[in-house]
């Protein structure tokens, strides 16, 4: 639902390049997650995303454009991004610590997520407000 938020309130182009700190908290959270050590190269590279991260929000937001929200609507793709790093972090932690095909827990992934928004959005489509 975030990366839907996001995509409403800010510009395709804002939301594209803010999917890319996917990179940004994929590497964090394996660094705390998982233990995982960093060349100097990876290092320099999340770095630059993290430069080109900053210049993306700062433009989108000092720009006039047809953006309803673009500062929501960044923290929601950025929020997006890191509940989807999350997920592959702890993807990996399982699979690495389980002896479970990555298949397996892809297929279940898809299962639990079409469950789960069927659920959703029943609820939501029950709520009353404007449409």
């Amino acid at each position: 639902p975030c990366m839907n938020i996001a995509i409403m309130l800010c510009t395709i182009s804002t939301f594209q390049m803010l999917r890319g700190s996917a990179v940004v908290w994929t590497a964090l959270l394996s660094y705390l997650v998982l233990g995982k050590k960093f060349s100097s190269q990876k290092l320099l590279g999340i770095a630059l995303t993290v430069v080109g991260l900053c210049v993306t929000a700062a433009s989108s937001v000092s720009e006039a454009s047809s953006a309803k929200d673009p500062v929501t609507g960044g923290l929601f793709a950025i929020a997006g991004s890191f509940v989807g790093s999350l997920m592959f972090v702890l993807e990996e932690r399982y699979i690495s610590k389980y002896s479970v095909p990555p298949l397996m827990v892809s297929g279940w992934e898809g299962v639990w997520g079409i469950l789960m928004t069927t659920f959703l959005l029943v609820g939501l489509q029950n709520t009353p407000g404007e449409q």
